[in-house]
This record gives structure tokens, C-alpha cells and sequence, in this order.
């Protein structure tokens, strides 16, 4: 019997990275305080993807990532893009796009030899 290694998730940053990549921005606008639309909707897919695919994610530990965000705000994030998901087409391939590329790193992360 061989045991399989844990699966290995990427960090925040490079979550937040690829989020900035997909929606077009900068790494500096989705951590800042700007509050155009584009920025914050950007800004949540992030949180929303960092409390899915980071393990031991708590709202505090993102908010703290995110300019030191209260964890009520995470939250209120997560929940908004959970409940936005299945109402709108096209956020859902934005963050459809974004996890394929997190499962991309993850995978190839996990198979290449060092």
C-alpha cells in the first residue's frame, strides 16, 4: 500500500495573483481600498477562493491577507459570491476560469520532480 502525499493548495498570494490576472487588475488594487465595483467584485471572487481552496482558512486569517479586513467583511464576501454563482453566468466563468488555473498549479505542483 503506498500512501499518497496531502494535496497541496496554493497560498493567498498566488490565489490573489491569479484573480488579478483573470479580472485584469493589479495585485495592489484587489488589496487596496478602492471600492469601484470592479475592484470589490474582483476583491471578493479572491476571499471567496481563498476560504475554498486554502486549508485552515478562517475569515480572520483572510482578512488579516486582505489589509487587515475584519472577518465580518470576509464573510459578507464569501456569501455574497456563493450566492452570486448560480444567478450569474458570467461571474461563474471568471471563477470557474480562476479555479482551473488553481488546479492547474496544484497538479503540476504535485507531478513534477525536484
Amino acid at each position: 500500500m503506498t500512501l499518497r502525499s496531502p494535496r497541496r493548495f496554493p497560498p493567498y498570494d498566488r490565489i490573489i495573483d491569479l484573480v488579478a490576472e483573470r479580472f485584469r487588475l493589479t495585485r495592489e488594487a484587489i488589496l487596496g481600498a478602492d471600492r469601484h465595483r470592479e475592484i470589490v467584485l474582483a476583491r471578493h471572487v479572491a476571499m471567496y477562493l481563498c476560504y475554498r481552496y486554502c486549508k485552515n482558512a478562517s475569515y480572520p486569517t483572510i482578512g488579516s491577507t486582505f489589509s487587515h479586513r475584519d472577518h465580518t467583511t470576509v464573510r459578507t464576501a464569501v456569501l455574497n459570491i456563493q450566492s452570486r454563482l448560480s444567478k450569474e453566468p458570467s461571474l461563474s466563468v471568471q471563477v470557474d476560469a480562476v479555479r482551473a488555473a488553481i488546479t492547474r498549479e496544484v497538479f503540476y505542483s504535485e507531478n513534477v520532480r525536484a
